[in-house]
């Protein structure tokens, strides 16, 4: 079963991911604290992380490349208020596999999971 982690404040944008994507057949674990889930990410090793970018004091492109780090093949949803081309570049320059934009809608979580979600590694039969 695929697994994600959502980090947020917002209890509501938690309810809305993590009932859009329950009903899609992924567990999901929630969180307020950008610390536990870097802490999460490196334990569970979570198929996916949508993550609030206005959590970090350093800045939301800093949190996604810390939660890159911390497990290189979690694929990374960053949500945000403001998703210009500026702001969305700098997300994906930082590691997000896709940028969510407020008001989260479940078309919205759903469209950003799939784009996120991860390429199925196809094994060539041995000769």
């Amino acid at each position: 079963m695929t697994h994600a982690l959502t980090i947020d404040l917002a209890h509501i944008d938690r309810a809305v991911i993590r009932l859009t994507l329950e009903r899609l057949g992924v567990s999901v674990t929630e969180t307020t604290s950008p610390d536990d889930a870097i802490g999460r990410v490196r334990l569970d090793e979570p198929e996916i992380v949508f993550v609030d970018t206005s959590l970090s004091v350093l800045g939301g492109g800093e949190l996604v490349s810390t939660l890159r780090e911390a497990c290189a093949q979690t694929r990374i949803v960053a949500i945000t208020s403001f998703a210009d081309g500026d702001v969305r570049a700098r997300l994906r320059h930082a590691g997000a596999a896709a940028v969510l934009e407020r008001p989260l809608t479940p078309a919205r979580v759903r469209y950003a999971a799939a784009l996120a979600a991860p390429v199925p590694q196809h094994h060539a039969a041995a000769a």
